[in-house]
């Protein structure tokens, strides 16, 4: 017997090509089903200018996103030499402490809050803002409960490089159906930036003028 081969006839070779080419769209169509199922889409709801001047303090809205975990701000050693009050929140189960993460916040009369950290929650995802109350700009951290270890970080574009002296800067947040909503009021203007919860991802973005 022979072990060579017979080159492929007019007829082998379209079939070959055919093969070929169903296999590619096949590949295709399912690549493309992947980019779509996957493919963050923002929330309507999301894109509508939202804000609340009556936030809570940042012990009483921790322990209202962390029902089931004890929830301590603490002191660090600086605090009484810093402004804003530099501080930790501590989140613990049964003695064992889960996360901790730095954060502020600035009391005014009246018992309202003018400014804190803004911290919310999706699942066992603790996302923390951080930046500052006389200074423009921000950037979102991500922290996983289950092992205490930060998931991702992003700098927000939020307004862009802004040149000032006299400033203000206070950032609220939000989850929607996986994305989380950050609005940004800054001396120089307003913004909602949206990420994705899962990568940090931006997925939509929009500056907004003065109110």
């Amino acid at each position: 017997m022979s072990d060579e081969r017979r080159p492929l006839g007019p007829l082998g070779k379209t079939l070959l090509a055919i093969g070929v080419l169903l296999a590619l769209a096949l590949a295709g169509v399912t690549l493309l089903a992947w980019i779509e199922k996957t493919r963050v889409r923002t929330p309507e709801a999301a894109k509508h200018w939202v804000w609340s001047e009556e936030q809570e303090s940042l012990k009483d809205h921790a322990t209202k996103l962390f029902p089931e975990l004890n929830v301590a701000l603490i002191a660090t050693p600086t605090s009484a030499r810093t402004w804003p009050a530099n501080m930790t929140l501590e989140l613990s189960e049964g003695g064992r402490v889960l996360l901790r993460v730095d954060v502020w916040e600035v009391p005014r009369t009246g018992g309202r809050y003018f400014s804190r950290t803004a911290i919310a929650r999706s699942g066992s995802l603790v996302l923390v803002s951080e930046f500052s109350p006389i200074s423009t700009g921000c950037s979102i951290s991500a922290y996983d409960l289950e092992s205490g270890m930060k998931v991702w970080h992003t700098d927000l574009e939020g307004l862009g490089p802004i040149d000032h002296s006299k400033y203000s800067n206070r950032v609220q947040m939000e989850v929607i159906d996986r994305v989380l909503v950050v609005r940004g009021w800054e001396a120089a203007g307003r913004y909602i930036e949206c990420l994705s919860i899962s990568d940090g991802r931006r997925v939509w973005h929009e500056k907004q003028g003065p109110p």
